[in-house]
Parts: C-alpha cells; structure tokens; sequence
C-alpha cells in the first residue's frame, strides 16, 4: 500500500495591508512605551539612593523598549502581513519572527463584520473580522471601501452551500 500523496497548500498570499496601517501600531506602541516609562520612573526613584546603576539602566531600557515598540514592531508587522480570498478559502499570513498562517475554508464562515474606530476613520482605514464556529480571525489595516467590499464578497461567497 502507498502512503497518500502529500496535500499540497495554495500558494502564498500575495495582498499587503495599507501602509497607513503603521499608524494605529505605532500609536499603542507609543502608549505601552509612556506606562513602561512610569515604571521605570518608579523603579528608578526607589532604588536610585540605594542603587546608584539603576536609574541609567531603567531609563535605557524604556528607550530600547520605545524604539521596538514605536519603531520595528510596526514596521515588522506591515511588512509580514499578507492575505488571499480564493474561491474556497481565506488565506492569512503574518507573523515576522513566528510564522503564522491560517486558511479558513469559505464553508466555515459563519458571519463577517468590519470595525473602524475613530483613528481608522480618520487614516480610512477599517478591520475585517471573519467568524468560524471555532475563532474569530481578521485583517487589520484595509482601506475602508476594500474591507466593505470584501465583508459583502465573503459573506456571499459564504452562502453557497458546500457539498459536505
């Protein structure tokens, strides 16, 4: 008896979020970066009497920590994130030190919804979230009319029926 033949995956996603995507990243990067430097505030001002290193090495790790918050993350992320609709799937890629692929079968989709908040209003930018039975997954950073027309596409290409 032969083995079965080995299952062969679609090729990689090829379409790129917008660069205006970099932005929101960024903003929480910046955020996380100000409570990383009230800690390190904290920590300096109870140990700097007693410990005379630690104030200068709190401080320089706030800014390593601001750097790939603000600075490479972002950048990182923009640069790995792909995506794909196929006819029978949706293929997601991200990840830039863990590779992370999902594809999610167009008879799995249970419902699909976009989300844009107030920053994504103003850069024109929205989020698509695609729901299955078992998880929610999404593609951040689409301009708004792309992701609109593509909840209406998956959602109609969601309801066909599957032959299962």
């Amino acid at each position: 008896m032969s083995a079965p033949a080995p299952i062969e995956l679609p090729p990689s996603p090829d379409r790129r979020l917008q660069p205006a995507a970099i932005v929101p990243w960024m903003a929480t990067g910046a955020v996380t970066t100000v409570a990383v430097m009230l800690i390190a505030g904290a920590v300096s001002g109870a140990l700097g009497d007693e410990v005379e290193w630690a104030p200068p090495l709190a401080w320089a790790a706030v800014v390593v920590y601001g750097v790939l918050a603000i600075i490479v993350a972002p950048v990182l992320r923009l640069r790995t994130w792909r995506y794909a609709v196929r006819d029978e799937e949706l293929d997601l890629l991200s990840g830039a030190f863990v590779r992370r692929r999902t594809i999610v079968p167009m008879a799995r989709v249970q419902h699909v919804d976009t989300r844009q908040d107030a920053l994504g209003r103003l850069l024109g930018l929205a989020t698509l979230n695609v729901h299955t039975a078992a998880a929610r997954h999404e593609i951040p950073g689409l301009a708004a009319a792309d992701a609109f027309a593509l909840r209406t596409e998956l959602a109609r290409r969601a309801r066909v029926p599957d032959d299962v």
